[in-house]
């Protein structure tokens, strides 16, 4: 989980997260100002956030 995270922040550090937006995983915006100059490190530091947001998201809206 935590290299998929990596790898997406790293992707997308460049562009916008409607990516992460269509994954149901909520960026705040500390994560959204951090990704711009994101390490491996800090990565794996919010990555356990991300999936807590991320289970809190498909909880609350979940898709028939």
């Amino acid at each position: 989980m935590v290299s998929i995270i990596v790898n997406e922040l790293k992707r997308n550090k460049n562009k916008n997260v409607s990516r992460f937006n269509r994954l149901g995983i909520i960026i705040n915006p500390f994560i959204m100002i951090q990704s711009k100059q994101i390490t491996r490190a800090t990565a794996i530091l919010i990555s356990p956030f991300i999936y807590v947001q991320k289970l809190i998201h498909i909880n609350c809206f979940s898709f028939d």
